[in-house]
């Protein structure tokens, strides 16, 4: 069976996008529509497949893997990611970003990169700090960021099926949710080749006209939970304050009685007031 498309062969006919007044993606070396996804059937993950890929420099930036299932899925912090066949396993080899303290915002970077291209399909989402997409108070995706030799591959999973219930995370911060009202009848491949074609042009558009001011300041407009009080596992600790925005590092900065805290790592959940009436 095949297993190597350019993104023409997968697109439907009618899809387009305008483009013109930003031309050609040259920070790829490529025009847009044509890298090539590599798309299996089962894998232990896309990630792994990306880099053995990349390893047999048969991989460049821009291109991407697509498993329709997997079986070592992995996620932030070293958890597994769940997740069932009909949904999206993608890896997507991006390029380095300049100036370098970009890195430390990618998976924000990637989450506006993905917003913005799935508004382009109509469809409205929330970044949750630091690496998830969020539809409708529920997650409908995650990003996770890895670097080896100086290259760099975003995994992105999103659910265009929910996972079934025996294979959730019981711990998980946020229910999941999925998007299959948007995409009846549409395979993970053709919803790929639709986001990943956006998203080429706002991964470039970010990186090449946003000042640090200006993406802190989209981000915290599209942030989920902003304003809101809300609770951080960080470590052994449990910190509660009001969600008031990201700093220039990525972290988080919560408002507390005391003053201003500020968290890098961790994972959010929103408190409901019977939360709060239940640990009085």
């Amino acid at each position: 069976m095949k297993n190597i498309y350019y993104l023409k062969e997968l697109l439907p006919q009618k899809f387009s996008l305008d483009i013109a007044r930003h031309g050609k993606c040259t920070l790829f070396g490529n025009e847009c529509g044509l890298f090539r996804v590599y798309v299996y059937d089962c894998c232990s993950s896309s990630l792994d497949k990306a880099w053995e890929l990349i390893r047999e420099k048969r991989m460049n930036p821009g291109d991407s893997v697509l498993c329709f299932s997997q079986t070592k899925g992995r996620g932030r912090m070293g958890r597994e990611w769940v997740s069932c066949r009909g949904n999206i396993l993608a890896a997507w080899m991006i390029p380095y970003p300049e100036p370098a303290p970009c890195n430390n915002l990618l998976p924000l970077i990637m989450g506006l990169t993905l917003k913005r291209a799935m508004l382009n399909l109509g469809i409205t989402l929330s970044i949750k700090w630091p690496n998830d997409l969020i539809y409708k108070n529920k997650k409908a995706g995650g990003i996770l960021i890895e670097e080896k030799n100086n290259q760099l591959v975003a995994g992105i999973g999103l659910n265009l099926v929910l996972p079934e219930k025996n294979r959730m995370r019981e711990s998980s911060s946020t229910a999941p949710g999925h998007l299959a009202d948007h995409f009846v009848d549409t395979s993970p491949a053709e919803v790929w080749a639709k986001l990943v074609y956006l998203a080429h042009f706002w991964y470039v558009d970010i990186l090449c006209k946003f000042s640090l001011i200006d993406f802190i300041r989209e981000i915290n407009s599209n942030l989920w939970l902003m304003g809101e009080n809300i609770s951080i596992e960080s470590g052994p600790e449990l910190i509660e304050g009001i969600l008031t925005g990201i700093g220039e590092k990525g972290e988080i900065i919560v408002e507390q009685p005391t003053g201003v805290v500020r968290i890098s790592s961790g994972s959010i959940r929103s408190i409901q007031p019977h939360d709060r009436f239940r640990r009085n």
